[in-house]
């Protein structure tokens, strides 16, 4: 059975541009899409529980469960500092 995390990074909003609005949406949307994909998957290859990156940033494992929710996009830039040092990552890209 697929995970949350499993169906975000399988997730292709590319699959949803038919119409205008969707692909402007969908412009907006990405660089914050791509950003959590590639924090999620570095956990992943970090082999690093949620509930371990919770214990880490000194929050719930609700918190990280929302974080990496496909649609939830209100991260402050501190928490996205605060969860890749949690991984182990040394810098972070975002393209926008």
């Amino acid at each position: 059975m697929k995970t949350q995390e499993d169906r975000l990074i399988a997730f292709n909003p590319k699959d949803l541009l038919d119409d205008e609005e969707t692909k402007l949406l969908y412009e907006r949307e990405k660089p914050y899409w791509d950003l959590q994909r590639s924090l999620i998957e570095a956990r992943r290859r970090a082999r690093i529980s949620q509930k371990e990156i919770a214990k880490k940033m000194n929050v719930k494992p609700s918190v990280i469960s929302k974080f990496e929710s496909i649609d939830k996009q209100n991260a402050t830039l501190q928490t996205i500092i605060n969860y890749a040092r949690a991984v182990g990552l040394k810098e972070i890209k975002i393209n926008i």
